[in-house]
């Protein structure tokens, strides 16, 4: 009897720490979740924020509901918090940046600079360090404002696979995170159609607009291509590529930088004619790597690999490290890129997927 009644004490217990804890909780119908956030030049010196909020369908007609589960709201203000403030007594709920995905920056914001933007997104505890970043051609408003349709049911989903990286072969991922970590960044270029190419970032500054071709060699440079179809239109070949592993980079700290990148790759080759040879296509990559490493670091004066840093291992102290100052010698680096590259018929390569 003793036992039961221990258990049955337990049980009452338990059930009003449980109901003491649902009574502190926020009430969804009170919250409006920001999925994804818009930077445009604004008028007045302000900034015009856009916010891509879901609001609960579940909406009691005393809280002023019967709109739309996803609503896109533009307000003048001069920073994301204050615009946050006003967009919340307009939509008559408590803004929650929980959920917000994206923070896209117009091409005009990325030109002028986008340093005050780092620090404030990063130490704000309510954005996630993993929140994706993007540069849009036109204004944001305009992005969001065509792209509706695509993403009414779930904004967070669409956005999360248009520009994770791994949706477009036309673009990267960039973080929060990443963007704010350092000098340089890469981040994706969209338009109504969703991802479509890339820009860098130097010195917060955008610096250059990437095409496809250097799109590719980057992301095999940084191990981000898993896979990929080249076109190599004069020869009337595709080349289907498999990158095995992550790229072994050496950096040696002499008079002059020297740093050597080896990709382990493999791939079929889709041609009609079968006496193409797969070392011509390769070598074709390895120089067109060098070539990319040579205009990011002399034309851009960009590390966007941050190469560089991969040298401080060498140095017994960081005081020797930077008064090396690989940063500054990186322009003038000696490059070299090796492929360890194998042929793959179609069986062998479905196989291995």
């Amino acid at each position: 009897k003793k036992g039961t009644m221990k258990k049955f004490l337990f049980c009452v217990l338990l059930c009003a720490f449980l109901l003491c804890g649902c009574s502190s909780s926020k009430e969804i119908d009170d919250l409006a979740y920001v999925t994804a956030i818009g930077i445009d030049e604004g008028e007045n010196e302000n900034l015009l924020i856009t916010f891509v909020t879901a609001i609960p369908s579940n909406i009691s007609s005393d809280k002023g509901g019967g709109g739309e589960p996803v609503a896109c709201s533009s307000i003048q203000s001069t920073n994301v918090f204050t615009a946050s403030d006003k967009i919340s007594g307009k939509l008559n709920r408590k803004i929650d940046f929980s959920h917000c995905r994206l923070i896209a920056f117009s091409q005009e914001i990325a030109n002028k600079g986008l340093g005050k933007f780092k620090k404030t997104l990063l130490n704000e505890k309510s954005f996630r360090p993993n929140t994706l970043t993007v540069v849009t051609k036109g204004k944001t408003s305009e992005f969001f404002k065509k792209s509706s349709s695509a993403f009414d049911s779930n904004p967070a989903k669409y956005f999360e696979l248009m520009f994770s990286g791994y949706g477009s072969a036309n673009s990267v991922e960039c973080t929060i995170k990443d963007f704010s970590g350092g000098q340089q960044s890469i981040l994706p270029l969209a338009d109504e159609n969703g991802a479509n190419g890339c820009v860098v970032i130097e010195n917060d500054r955008l610096t250059a607009v990437l095409d496809e071709e250097q799109i590719t060699l980057y992301k095999l440079l940084s191990g981000k291509k898993l896979h990929s179809y080249i076109d190599f239109k004069e020869d009337g070949a595709i080349l289907s590529l498999n990158q095995e592993k992550a790229p072994d980079i050496n950096v040696k700290p002499e008079y002059k930088l020297k740093i050597s990148v080896t990709l382990y790759l493999n791939g079929e080759l889709i041609s009609e004619n079968k006496t193409l040879s797969h070392k011509k296509f390769i070598n074709k990559i390895k120089k067109q790597c060098v070539e990319f490493l040579e205009y990011t670091a002399r034309d851009l004066n960009c590390d966007v690999l941050s190469l560089g840093k991969m040298s401080r291992p060498r140095f017994a102290t960081f005081d020797e490290y930077k008064n090396y100052n690989p940063e500054k010698r990186y322009k003038d680096a000696e490059f070299e890129v090796n492929i360890i590259y194998s042929d793959l018929k179609t069986g062998e390569r479905n196989l291995r997927l």
